[in-house]
């Protein structure tokens, strides 16, 4: 008798229940509070770095910001302005890259102020801001007496034959940088701190930093610590815990003699540790042996359950690919196994269905290819019966004219040069009966693709003289735009006329009252194209997309089998192609047809 999976986890859970209590016991319990312990530091400590690196994002968009403005074109005309010595045309360059710095600031809002300086250190450009609006300030300005803050950019500009002629200079708001900071979305202590490496601090917000400098707030072994310009937690500050990392002020250099400051993060320990007693009182809750319970019993279970229940997995994925002749081989004693030998069986016998399927399918499908032939075939004489009055017309006539030019021999046989004009003319006559007779043979034959380098504009032609008295009795206008340069295609010119005779009278029957139909041709990237533009009716978007199902049709009831474009489409499909349609109501119908050039 097979042992259910129930007893085999209730003798599982009972030997876990047997497992002593004092396995992990008060040293176990200890190591883990000072991994916790450690854990939270680290936490500190990373969240110290990932604001020092959202820092350094906000000061390589400056230097970014820095790199744009310096290359605007009103920047560099000024440069070259100041090359040239020609004041007129620096004061209007002034002002022009004023008003753009201006904007810029405005829009920005994190620049104190942006100068343009000369060679000799004049402001010849200045636009000051104090965080909410710019304003430019007109006129130079010796700016070598300002003192240069701790938050500057300086780029060098230079004229288009690269000389230096000034440098543009940003001033950033400190506080604006810990703004930024704060709205991507990382939770604040009790404090947080941006601090020049002397010391001084150039932005603080909350508690904790209330001096003038990082060391009137932190012990001295701390603060040196701190400024060292390595990333690091400090917990022997009284109650808090001080975590620090470099910003450094050129992020792309990746180099700290290049220039950095620090982030310092001030929190009170019982923020940090706060995961550390919620751990003791689940300790407290739950209890030492409940979590080993919960361990061991992970452990057991996975061994037991885990292989079978992988080897049902895997047998499934690999009878949804279509391995129908996979099996699997569990051998468990329960009813795992049971799941198994079911899962096999089910796998035998949809073997048997597929085989049986895919033979109903093939007879099916040799059915449906039958019908589909004959469904062309009638489309084809349907199409030739619409050409019955045109070539009723094109034979009448040249007939007309050969009883005409017998009439007048019998009249006058004894005039052999009479009679060998006229006899020209009746060859001419019947050639040209001949030629229309062949077409339509050509057209209405039922024979297999044969596929020949055809040459698409003269299928064009033919075909559009097969259908010119039908097109011309409807008001029908043909503008030709055939490119010469066309490519030829490896295709049958015969199934292709019928294409391209179909997309003829849908135009007509598109165009009751007249209208133009454009045939363009020309190649693109390897593919030879065609399209038929009519100025009809148009097709209503919703129907676009089922024009060429069988059997729709758009026209009045009896105007139309519904075939004509879905056997188009068969045959372009055969010959590798593609058709495509571009309509809106009131506003004609272009058919694209696109085939691959030789």
């Amino acid at each position: 008798m097979r042992a259910g999976i129930r007893k085999k986890l209730s003798a599982t859970l009972l030997g876990v229940a047997l497992v002593p209590i004092g396995v992990l016991g008060v040293y176990g319990v200890h190591r883990t509070m000072e991994a916790l312990r450690e854990m939270a530091l680290e936490a500190a400590g990373r969240a110290a770095t990932m604001k020092a690196h959202m820092v350094e994002d906000f000061l390589q968009a400056t230097q970014e910001d820095m790199l744009f403005l310096s290359l605007i074109s009103p920047l560099q005309h000024l440069a070259d302005t100041l090359g040239a010595h020609d004041t007129l045309e620096v004061a209007r360059w002034q002002e022009e890259v004023g008003n753009i710095l201006a904007t810029f600031s405005q829009q920005r809002k994190v620049y104190r102020k942006l100068i343009f300086l000369d060679n000799q250190g004049r402001g010849l450009v200045q636009v000051y801001s104090d965080g909410r609006q710019a304003w430019l300030i007109r006129g130079v300005v010796d700016s070598t007496l300002e003192v240069p803050g701790p938050l500057e950019y300086k780029v060098e500009i230079s004229d288009s034959r690269r000389r230096k002629q000034g440098q543009l200079v940003a001033s950033l708001f400190p506080g604006e940088i810990l703004d930024r900071v704060q709205e991507g979305g990382l939770e604040w202590g009790e404090g947080v701190a941006l601090v020049h490496p002397n010391g001084e601090y150039l932005a603080r917000m909350g508690m904790g930093f209330n001096g003038q400098r990082l060391r009137e707030d932190l012990p001295e072994l701390v603060a040196r610590k701190v400024l060292s310009g390595e990333a690091g937690v400090a917990s022997g500050v009284q109650k808090d815990i001080v975590s620090y990392a470099p910003v450094l002020l050129f992020p792309s250099s990746g180099r700290l003699d290049a220039g950095y400051w620090v982030l310092v993060e001030r929190r009170p320990k019982r923020m940090v540790f706060a995961s550390v007693r919620a751990y003791r009182r689940m300790l407290l809750v739950l209890g030492i042996g409940a979590g080993g319970l919960a361990l061991v019993l992970s452990i057991l279970l996975s061994r037991m359950l885990t292989r079978p229940l992988m080897a049902l997995r895997d047998g499934a994925l690999r009878l949804g690919d279509g391995s129908l002749d996979h099996r699997l081989a569990v051998r468990t004693g329960d009813e795992i196994e049971e799941v198994a030998d079911a899962f096999n069986h089910m796998a035998e016998q949809l073997q048997e269905l597929y085989r049986d399927l895919e033979k109903k399918v093939r007879e099916k499908t040799r059915e449906l290819e039958r019908a589909y032939r004959e469904l062309a075939q009638s489309e084809k004489l349907a199409a030739l019966g619409t050409l019955a009055a045109g070539v009723a017309h094109e034979i009448n006539n040249p007939l007309d004219g050969i009883q005409g030019c017998i009439a007048r021999i019998r009249r006058r046989p004894e005039d052999s040069e009479q009679t060998l004009a006229y006899l020209d003319l009746i060859e001419e006559g019947l050639e040209r009966i001949s030629r229309v007779v062949g077409q339509l043979l050509d057209l209405s034959q039922k024979r297999e693709l044969s596929l020949a380098l055809t040459d698409l504009n003269r299928v064009l032609e033919d075909t559009l003289a097969l259908a010119e008295y039908q097109l011309r009795k409807g008001g029908v206008e043909v503008v030709r735009e055939l490119d010469p340069d066309l490519p030829k295609v490896l295709g049958d010119g015969q199934y292709l006329g019928q294409v391209f005779l179909n997309l003829f009278l849908n135009a007509l029957a598109a165009m009751p009252e007249g209208g133009m139909l454009t045939v363009r041709t020309f190649p693109r990237d390897g593919w030879a194209c065609i399209e038929v533009r009519d100025t009809g009716v148009g097709i209503p978007e919703e129907d676009l997309g089922k024009i060429f199902d069988p059997f729709y049709s758009n026209r009045p009831s009896g105007g139309g089998t519904g075939l004509g474009l879905s056997v188009s489409y068969a045959i372009v499909q055969e010959h590798g192609g593609t058709i495509e349609v571009e309509s809106a109501p009131g506003k004609g119908a272009t058919f694209r047809v696109v085939l691959r050039a030789i």
